[in-house]
């Protein structure tokens, strides 16, 4: 969406919402890890895992085979499962934008002047599940509650020049800042169960750049 109030002055408004899903997720390995726990949940199940020590740890902690698939596999695989048919965690489903210039006409002085800016707003994302235990002993991911990053934001300012060199030439500088606010605070990307932050990302960083073109 696009306006122009008075002569010189530019405004663009851009909103969108974004889709990504995971669709039926490697079904013949799905029906192997359904056989295989069908397996654990019976006396194969009750195997001891191997390691000093391992025979005093408990079967919930991972001590038997069937211990250790549901503390090792099984959550992740039932985190999968229930994601199906929904949108990927690092989607950010909205986002827009609000751009503004104006270009100096009717002032001697400041004619070819343009000043600008911009702001940019993206949605938050998911970060990571917190967990609880299911009446077989098996932890799974609560994905109805999902943990969820910070929404981020950033705003660009600009100025620039334009004149006749020659008849033929046209020269224009600019100079742009881009993330003018921007802060040096990492940015959380994963979450443990607990919700504590797990991994990080440096931020975008404040930028500078100056410009210059000539059309001939």
């Amino acid at each position: 969406m696009t306006a122009n109030p008075i002569t010189g002055w530019d405004i663009s408004f851009n909103a969108s919402k974004t889709t990504a899903k995971r669709l039926n997720l490697a079904k013949t390995y799905s029906d192997w890890l359904d056989s295989r726990y069908e397996f654990y949940k019976g006396p194969g199940g009750d195997m001891r895992m191997w390691g000093n020590g391992n025979w005093a740890i408990p079967d919930d902690s991972g001590g038997t085979a069937r211990g250790k698939f549901q503390l090792e596999t099984l959550g992740n695989y039932h985190l999968q499962l229930a994601l199906n048919n929904s949108n990927v965690s690092e989607l950010r489903p909205w986002r827009f934008s609000l751009t503004t210039n104006y270009s100096f006409q009717n002032i001697a002085f400041l004619k070819g002047v343009n000043v600008g800016g911009s702001y940019r707003w993206e949605d938050k994302i998911s970060t990571g599940f917190p967990v609880m235990q299911d009446s077989t002993g098996a932890w799974k991911y609560d994905v109805s509650r999902p943990y969820k990053g910070p929404s981020e934001d950033a705003t660009d300012f600009w100025i620039g020049y334009e004149r006749k060199v020659t008849e033929k030439l046209k020269w224009r500088v600019q100079f742009n800042v881009r993330n003018v606010f921007g802060s040096r605070e990492l940015i959380p990307i994963t979450v443990q169960p607990d919700g504590t932050a797990g991994s990080f990302r440096i931020p975008e960083p404040t930028t500078w750049t100056l410009t210059n073109t000539f059309t001939f």
